[in-house]
């Protein structure tokens, strides 16, 4: 780009400008255009071809406008190369950020290791989401139920092994989660009178299991029974001419086939369940499940799985239940997940060490904006690791000094509420760093346009602004222009720099 040709003609004001700008023997031009003439139209025909947009005239639209800016061989310079930097923008955030992160042999190797289980993860969460009727994030809501982090997936997964293998709440296997938890159960289910209801309704329960024929409270009831009365029948069992005996009063009662086993527990279940004092007890919960369509569909629901009721005394551990439930109509698919995890994490573990130990192109930048801006905090980065391998979005933190000597951490999206200013246009400089670091590294040639980048600015990160200008035009594949209207800063540039020429800014007519 030893040479940029512009030729304007009814551009956000500017009538017509023609001319070229040689940087075969300098890598930058600074242009002092004071007030009033054009000199942010010039920056935004720039930015249109940046932004693949066209330009117009603001204030004659229907007028033909003419855009064209060319390198030294007479070809249309390409959108990329080219990087508008306003004053201040308090959006801004440079979409090259995460590539100086990227450490691609770091990066092939983690996507190795995780290939086969992802693969079997996606697999797995399918069928969660489809026993659960969670459709999105199954994975979060199951690690959010499990260990409270919506990101803990794998250590949710083990935190269940034990029941899992040992197959238990398969009385559970048919409710859908999603029938049971939504936004009006989950707040009636956190009301202390509903609590206290179905506290009521377990008393009465717990009393009449424990003067049942054969069901014990808190070892074996109805849901248990039937389970083994199902296992026996799967089994042969009774096939293969075995019996059971059960107390019946006290006295023992032979069982020889599924069939009568099955009546006995329907039987002494229909005795419970319609005693008149447990039927009283759900009448009190019946009325509060009829306040709106989302209660009554619950109620609905409840009465054709009586079973769930004694669950809703402890919500978290119900979910807990569920969740192993799930799992545990796909066993198989679930150990196999797991036992590819436990196999994999030494290797993945090794790996995150080896990318935290990572100095980064993006820690540079970092050090030298700290080193650079006078700010009353310092920039650190929170995610390496996790921006490197798993490709998430960097994550800064400002962490201000205290007089007692600590530091207080403030996110990113708090952090301008409380920054004067000048500190939100230091912030705004540190996004401007990360871009023009990230086409350094990947060797981008690139025409800068630097729209009075200084404005507003104390004197210290003036100059700091001054200095790092400076610098970049070091690089043989930068090339600068730099427009203010400020004469001083002008000056400024022009000593620091090196000798410049006044070009002559763009005039409307």
């Amino acid at each position: 780009m030893q040479k940029v040709s512009m030729d304007f003609e009814n551009c956000y004001g500017i009538v017509s400008l023609a001319t070229e700008l040689d940087f075969s023997d300098r890598n930058q031009y600074v242009i002092y255009a004071p007030n009033g003439a054009m000199k942010s139209s010039f920056a935004k025909c720039f930015e249109d071809v940046a932004n693949n947009q066209d330009s117009q005239d603001r204030v004659h639209p229907e007028k033909i406008t003419k855009r064209v800016i060319r390198d030294g061989n007479n070809e249309d310079i390409e959108a990329g190369s080219i990087f508008v930097v306003h004053p201040y923008s308090e959006t801004y955030r440079s979409d090259r950020v995460s590539t100086l992160l990227a450490n691609q042999s770091l990066r092939e190797k983690y996507e190795a290791v995780r290939a086969e289980i992802d693969a079997k993860k996606v697999s797995l969460v399918k069928k969660l989401a489809k026993l659960s009727g969670i459709k999105k994030d199954t994975d979060k809501a199951f690690s959010k139920d499990i260990s409270f982090d919506d990101d803990s997936f794998f250590t949710s997964l083990n935190k269940l092994k034990y029941e899992v293998e040992n197959e238990e709440y398969k009385h559970l296997d048919d409710i859908e989660y999603t029938q049971v938890f939504n936004e009006k159960t989950q707040e009636q289910l956190a009301d202390e009178n509903f609590r206290s209801q179905i506290e009521n309704y377990m008393d009465v329960y717990d009393e009449l299991t424990d003067k049942s024929t054969f069901f014990r409270k808190g070892i074996f009831n109805h849901n248990n029974a039937s389970d083994v009365a199902k296992n026996l029948k799967s089994n042969g069992f009774f096939e293969a001419e075995h019996s059971v005996f059960i107390n019946d009063k006290d006295v023992g009662k032979k069982i020889e086939n599924e069939k009568d086993l099955e009546a006995v527990i329907e039987q002494e279940k229909s005795n419970i369940l319609s005693d008149p004092d447990l039927v009283s007890a759900f009448e009190k919960i019946d009325k509060i499940l009829t306040k709106n369509v989302q209660m009554k569909n619950f109620r609905n629901y409840l009465a054709e799985h009586s079973k769930i009721l004694p669950e809703l005394q402890i919500v978290e551990r119900f979910k807990n239940r569920l969740w192993v439930s799930y799992l545990g109509q796909n066993k198989s698919e679930y150990l196999e997940l797991l036992a590819s995890y436990e196999n994999a994490k030494e290797e993945i573990d090794k790996i995150i060490v080896e990318a935290k130990k990572e100095s980064t192109r993006w820690a540079k930048v970092l050090e030298e904006f700290n080193n650079r801006f006078s700010v009353p905090f310092t920039v650190t980065m929170e995610n390496q690791d996790d921006v490197i391998l798993k490709k998430q979005a960097p994550s800064i933190a400002f962490r201000f000094n205290n007089a007692d000597g600590t530091k207080t951490a403030i996110r990113e999206d708090k952090l301008i509420s409380i920054l004067s200013n000048g500190e939100k246009r230091a912030l705004y400089i540190l996004n401007i760093i990360f871009e023009v670091e990230a086409r350094r590294d990947d060797q981008i040639e690139t025409l800068f346009i630097f729209d009075d980048i200084a404005d507003s600015f104390d004197y210290k990160n003036k100059y700091a602004i001054v200095e790092y200008i400076r610098d970049i035009t070091q690089e043989e594949i930068f090339f600068q222009i730099i427009l203010t209207h400020n004469y001083d800063f002008y000056r400024t540039l022009s000593s620091r720099l090196g000798p410049v020429d006044k070009f002559t800014h763009p005039q409307s007519d």
